[in-house]
């Protein structure tokens, strides 16, 4: 699990994380390929305020958060994509971002950190 800062970003710009290389192993250390919709991969980011109220959310099954192989290095991985209009929401300062994933029914934690929000342009 990743824990720190995530990010900084803009509240009047469109959010592209990096391609975040994905390896998840199951209790056997097999690595599961999160591309087999046999396993029921589903991947949710959040950002929310140090109380817990959740500003924005993305997840695969709103096309916020997409799974797939790397152009560059061919390994699964996902990356989130959240427009200046879901940003607009957040002002400037620091939040709590999350990412969780599901994977033959085990939910994880795999990014615990924060985000700084300045005020764009």
């Amino acid at each position: 699990m990743f824990t720190g800062q995530v990010e900084v970003i803009s509240n009047k710009a469109t959010w592209v994380s990096d391609f975040e290389q994905f390896v998840n192993e199951d209790d056997n250390n097999a690595v599961l390929n999160i591309l087999n919709p046999d396993i029921g991969f589903d991947c949710s980011v959040y950002i929310k305020t140090e109380s817990g109220h959740q500003l924005v959310t993305g997840s695969i099954a709103d096309g916020k958060v997409i799974a797939s192989a790397s152009d560059v290095i061919d390994e699964p991985g996902i990356q989130w994509v959240f427009s200046k209009d879901d940003l607009s929401v957040l002002c400037a300062g620091t939040y709590l971002c999350g990412v969780k994933v599901t994977a033959n029914n085990q939910i994880s934690d795999v990014i615990l950190g924060s985000i700084a929000v300045i005020e764009g342009n």
